[in-house]
């Protein structure tokens, strides 16, 4: 009889979580979350960068630093994400040497649906380039340089066919007890979560409802 009841406990609780899940679809998406079709396509992607990406040719974008809401591109940390990336973990990463052509807008306080737009900004730019890199790396940093403080980060990986296999966002929730305070520890941070986030399945790195 335990052995029934806990049998029919489990399957209440699968079918709870199963149904969790499928709420959290329309959920994301009338937060900014992408479509399905949108997600199906970049966890494919994603499965091609873990197998095969790091072997490809990564050109790294000057980062854009947006300081108490003041942007500009950041030709020199766009160089140290290059650096970081070749030296310590053998991607063939080489700086872009322009600005991609992606205005700079101010981000409201939906910051999925921001994040999103961006990466599909990113996306769309990429497509329209007529030899564009295996892949093509950006970042966006919005900080407080003087006070120290690093507010929020975006990571964008787009392949060469317009697909976003990676893209990343994070905030305070994600810092922890020591926050980035500088544009080299926010790199550092971006750089350590992209490849722990790598080694997820793709089921998880890019879940059924949008958000990891």
């Amino acid at each position: 009889m335990r052995r029934c009841s806990l049998l029919v406990a489990g399957s209440v609780l699968a079918l709870f979580l199963t149904g969790c899940s499928m709420m959290m679809y329309p959920l994301a998406r009338s937060f900014g979350g992408m479509k399905q079709s949108e997600i199906k396509t970049n966890r494919a992607a994603f499965v091609v960068l873990q197998k095969e990406g790091l072997e490809k040719e990564a050109v790294v974008f000057p980062a854009l630093v947006i300081d108490l809401g003041q942007p500009s591109w950041d030709a020199a940390a766009g160089q140290r994400l290059v650096e970081i990336l070749s030296a310590e973990h053998g991607l063939k990463a080489t700086p872009a040497g322009q600005e991609p052509g992606v205005p700079y807008t101010p981000m409201p306080a939906n910051q999925l649906r921001y994040h999103n737009e961006r990466a599909g900004a990113y996306a769309a730019w990429v497509r329209l380039q007529p030899k564009p890199a295996e892949y093509s790396w950006f970042m966006e940093i919005f900080m407080d340089v003087e006070g120290g403080q690093i507010h929020a980060m975006h990571l964008y990986v787009v392949d060469a066919a317009g697909n976003i296999p990676f893209c990343q966002l994070t905030n305070s929730h994600h810092y922890g007890p020591q926050p980035p305070a500088t544009v080299e520890e926010g790199i550092q941070f971006l750089v350590r979560r992209f490849f722990k986030e790598l080694e997820e399945p793709a089921e998880e790195a890019w879940p059924a409802y949008g958000v990891g």
